[in-house]
């Protein structure tokens, strides 16, 4: 299938699935109340999010560092409003090969349907993503729509270094430094062409002295050649960093960074180089509008417009040092009230907040009833495996039917210790086991009821792989599982109760009155 790259189109088939709900509950060893997904590319497509959703109850945002989750499959729609109206509804740009057409509206049609079927929410990445998630055929209606404006370390990407940065990358102190890139400046997307003639046009406007103060810092993995040599400046080109520590270092060492993208959601560069107090020259476009404030932390320009990039630029070089350093700080200011790790943080809280009621209707408490009879041997290692589970038990029920042993001193010793959890009950007369069970049954108050004999030990992840499948399953009422069998000194054997009653060979056989289990779940774990 071929596809006009600027589109960054991935996605085949959001009806494939890459990922196991089952594998991935498995690997959590918890079941998520929230579910926040991001980049998901060539890991998890709609209808496998749609799988984890409805495998853990969770509620699911998908966070919006782009387009592609409320596109038919690009991660940048240009000019195209197929996320607006639907892209089964338009002939996709995105997509060159005729016969492939159809894959832009199949997926589209797939996520919609995901989204609603999973009550997606949106999370966005800026106020860019924001509103075109707001103007998306999918999520036009969702409110309110939460927003995370990146999430900057400023703990790395500050100002702090300013006053030394130059002479770290052994930089004229006297010279005006324009920093500009991207991890790929031959990327459509990021402007570089742009950036170039607008450099040329403000090389122009300056004296033959002032140009021999002007130089060009480049920083990029992959770098526009024949861009970068028809620069008329001094110019460096300086290979890709991946040292957040260094990248920070430039930032600062800079008197201006140029965002030359004309279709993004970031860049996140911009942001970095705010933090830095580092005064941006921008077109209008992504986080810009977030963090470029006209004449207080920078220059912001109609998107593609060259001749005023290049105004911009001149008029932040005949800025006086101090106040480009005022605008700097200004702009590191911002970041720290709207784009730093904190505000994130502060976002995520808001979240949790506005689903508090969500989360307490997902919750189901958990009683124990546990009936002991001259159990001291077993008592305490199985009621400390009981209170160490994973997902604790709301509370323990416990039934003794008349033990003449040390029982009851272990029982006195472990309710007084957690009085809160542990209720235990002397039976006057001994009921027998199964009586002595339904006596226990009834005092629980629980949302799920633990059966436990005396002389278990549970594995720590128990109670809750039995809550997962309560959790996803309502319809199920009832889930007996296996148990691995262990010797006198606790060694486990390689035998379960399963394998020893014969149990697998009854499930698997077609007997008539296997009816009555139709609502029960058998879990091996």
């Amino acid at each position: 299938m071929i596809r006009d790259p600027k589109y960054l189109f991935n996605s085949i088939s959001e009806a494939h699935s890459y990922q196991d709900a089952e594998t991935i509950i498995k690997h959590l060893r918890f079941n998520p109340h929230i579910v926040f997904v991001g980049l998901s590319f060539n890991f998890l497509t709609s209808s496998d999010i749609l799988k984890l959703s409805e495998a853990t109850k969770a509620i699911v945002y998908n966070l919006a560092v782009d387009m592609n989750h409320f596109t038919g499959g690009c991660h940048f729609a240009w000019d195209c409003e197929g996320y607006k109206v639907g892209c089964h509804n338009i002939n996709c740009p995105a997509i060159l090969d005729q016969k492939y057409k159809y894959v832009a509206g199949s997926n589209f049609l797939t996520k919609q349907e995901n989204a609603k079927r999973g009550n997606f929410r949106m999370l966005a990445g800026t106020l860019w993503t924001k509103r075109q998630a707001k103007e998306s055929l999918i999520y036009q209606n969702q409110d309110p729509v939460f927003n995370i404006s990146s999430v900057v370390d400023t703990g790395i990407y500050n100002t702090r270094q300013r006053p030394v940065a130059k002479q770290i990358f052994d930089l004229d102190p006297d010279k005006f430094y324009i920093l500009a890139g991207s991890e790929n400046t031959k990327d459509e997307r990021k402007g570089y062409a742009y950036f170039v003639e607008a450099i040329n046009l403000f090389w122009q406007q300056l004296s033959p002295d002032q140009r021999q103060k002007v130089a060009i810092l480049s920083v990029t993995r992959m770098l526009d050649e024949e861009a970068h040599r028809s620069i008329k400046f001094s110019k460096k080109s300086i290979p890709y960093i991946k040292d957040e520590r260094l990248l920070a270092l430039l930032y600062q060492a800079a008197d201006v960074y140029v965002n030359c993208s004309v279709e993004d959601s970031g860049p996140s560069m911009l942001i970095e180089a705010a933090a830095c107090g580092t005064p941006i020259v921008s077109f209008d476009m992504g986080a810009a509008r977030e963090f470029v404030l006209p004449g207080k932390t920078g220059w912001m320009v109609k998107n593609k417009d060259v001749q005023s990039l290049a105004e911009a630029l001149a008029n932040a070089y005949l800025m006086s040092p101090d106040s480009r350093l005022k605008m700097g700080t200004a702009g590191h200011h911002l970041v720290l009230e709207t784009g730093s790790l904190q505000q994130a943080v502060s976002t995520i809280e808001d979240i949790l907040t506005y689903h508090q009621n969500d989360f307490q209707n997902f919750e189901k408490s958990i009683s124990v009833a546990l009936c002991t009879y001259n159990g001291a041997a077993f008592l305490q290692e199985q009621l400390d495996s009981i209170l160490g589970q994973d997902l604790p038990p709301n509370e323990i029920i416990i039934c003794d039917d008349g033990s003449t042993d040390d029982t009851l001193s272990i029982l006195e010793r472990y309710r007084q210790k957690y009085p809160a959890i542990i209720k235990v009950i002397y039976n006057k007369q001994q009921l027998g086991s199964v009586k002595n069970f339904e006596k226990a049954i009834n005092l629980c108050s629980g949302d799920i009821i633990f059966l436990c004999d005396q002389d278990d030990i549970w594995f720590p992840h128990k109670t809750i792989s039995v809550v997962n499948i309560f959790n996803r399953r309502p319809d199920i009422k009832a889930v007996s599982h296996n148990l691995q069998i262990c010797l006198a000194d606790k060694e486990l054997t390689n035998l379960t109760i399963w394998d020893t009653t014969g149990f697998l060979h009854y499930l698997r056989s077609d007997y008539q009155d296997k009816n009555y289990l139709s609502h029960t779940v058998f879990l091996a774990i």
